[in-house]
């Protein structure tokens, strides 16, 4: 160690750590009344000039002063374990903090230096090292920089300071919050002074964060895609919910919610464009009341009876594609058609196993004729390649025909559409051929009297028609009580 005068030209700073200019101003102060040579600079050989390990505020001041020479001690070493020595006398301008520390070893780490070598260098145990490193490894750069900027000893007087700390740091709470919340503590923090922290503990408010972070983490894995978690959302952010149990219990509720509407889906579309949204392979049974081209209703209209059978063999073709190899399919049909549609399901590859003839007494079909009988009923095409589920006492379930009044205005299930099947039969062959949970399909929703036997028992179901007043009716009847 050597004590020389030397020229102020020949000193160079040492960027370790960053300059408090309220020091720099005090020491200037002080240096043009006469600098004190007991004060000397510490600095360290390098090149033929001198690096200042110790007393760059000084150094700054001395600049400002315009003074030429000044006193130092020259010595051997690391200049950052000098540095760090010197800056932890309890007499220096600007004693070492937390913030210095940080970039002291980022500065070595970015030397390819180890930890361990890190700490020898500046005089730090292992364990202390560690915690070091992974305060600076977890914390937000963000955040470092705002609890720098109200440090301790970095700010005036009139403005919220805090000494900060590794302790500090470590005891907070703030490791376990993400980027975001990290910067909202902060935030939050140093816009109190020290002891009015708006009546919440630092800790408390970490766990609030972290309860939030939880929740929003929660949310996002848990809850379905599709389902609708805004107001979830909307309520951790007001901080509503006490616990991660609540949330979980909310996020079960609209999943819930949100598997009863998937599991009834009533679609604004065309029956073909419906069907084409389906893989093939995935429907369990297609129950369905196609149009019949003998009413005079705009949807029951087509050119010909060529075209409305080149309409059914497409209708009867993509059902064939999108049901799965074990299936049960039901298809109503009224008489003047059937023939030509029980060679379409053989041309398609359907194997038929019942035609049933459903029994309509309250409403005759031709009521005033002379020479035919009057038509009682209508036929249902059914095709299967798996056994029905028959109960084990007969009854009548078991027949060919299924006798069910059409609905009417002043039945429980009352009349909504104008070709509307019976409720209860509907539910009846979707009992039989399907079990609970499985996938239900009806190209042509009319009053959604499939959809509606499908809610009612535990069925899904997929359903559409062109028709908004009819889709808007069929949802009101299923969704509207519940």
């Amino acid at each position: 160690m050597d004590y020389q005068i030397l020229n102020v030209a020949d000193l160079i700073p040492f960027n370790r750590r960053d300059m408090r200019d309220a020091v720099v101003t005090k020491l200037t102060k002080r240096i043009e009344a006469g600098y004190n040579p007991a004060r000397p600079l510490t600095v360290v050989k390098d090149n033929g000039s001198y690096l200042v390990a110790d007393g760059n505020h000084r150094l700054d001041a001395v600049n400002t002063c315009g003074l030429t020479k000044v006193p130092c001690v020259i010595r051997e070493g690391n200049p950052y374990a000098i540095a760090m020595e010197c800056n932890s006398d309890e007499d220096s301008y600007a004693p070492e903090d937390l913030f210095d520390k940080l970039d002291t070893i980022k500065a070595l780490k970015d030397t390819r230096m180890s930890q361990v070598e890190i700490g020898r260098v500046i005089g730090m145990e292992e364990s202390m090292m560690s915690r070091y490193v992974k305060l600076y490894e977890s914390i937000l750069p963000k955040v470092l920089d705002l609890a720098k900027s109200h440090q301790e000893g970095r700010v005036n007087h009139d403005l919220p300071n805090v000494n900060f700390t590794e302790g500090w740091f470590r005891d907070s709470g703030l490791y376990d919050l993400n980027e975001d919340n990290q910067l909202e503590f902060m935030e939050w923090f140093v816009t109190a002074k020290k002891s009015e922290t708006k009546g919440i503990k630092p800790k408390d408010k970490a766990k609030k964060l972290l309860l939030k972070q939880e929740a929003e983490q929660y949310v996002e894995e848990n809850l379905l895609e599709g389902a609708d978690g805004l107001d979830i959302l909307g309520n951790i952010e007001k901080g509503l919910y006490k616990n991660l149990e609540q949330v979980e219990k909310a996020v079960a509720k609209v999943n819930e919610q949100f598997l009863d509407k998937q599991r009834i889906q009533i679609k604004n579309m065309d029956a073909f464009d419906m069907l084409a949204e389906l893989p093939d392979n995935s429907v369990d049974c297609i129950c369905t009341d196609p149009p019949y081209n003998v009413t005079s209703n705009d949807w029951d209209k087509f050119e010909n009876n060529d075209d409305y059978l080149s309409f059914l063999e497409k209708v009867i073709s993509e059902s064939k594609r999108v049901l799965k190899s074990e299936y049960h399919f039901y298809i109503f049909m009224d008489l003047e058609h059937i023939a030509k549609v029980e060679l379409l399901l053989n041309k398609i590859g359907f194997d038929i196993q019942s035609r049933i003839a459903w029994v309509r007494k309250n409403m005759s079909k031709g009521r005033v004729v002379a020479n035919r009988f009057i038509s009682q009923w209508e036929m249902v095409f059914h095709c299967g390649t798996k056994p029905l589920n028959f109960p084990d006492n007969w009854g009548d379930e078991r027949g060919d025909v299924q006798e069910f009044a059409v609905p009417q205005s002043n039945f429980n299930d009352k009349k909504e559409h104008p070709t509307q099947k019976p409720l209860e039969l509907i539910k009846r062959f979707i009992e039989l051929g399907t079990e609970i949970g499985d996938m239900v399909v009806d190209p042509f929703c009319g009053s959604g009297t499939t959809a509606k036997a499908c809610d009612e028992l535990n069925r899904k179901c997929v359903t559409s028609d062109t028709n908004q007043q009819y889709v808007e009716g069929a949802t009101l009847r299923i969704f509207g009580s519940k």
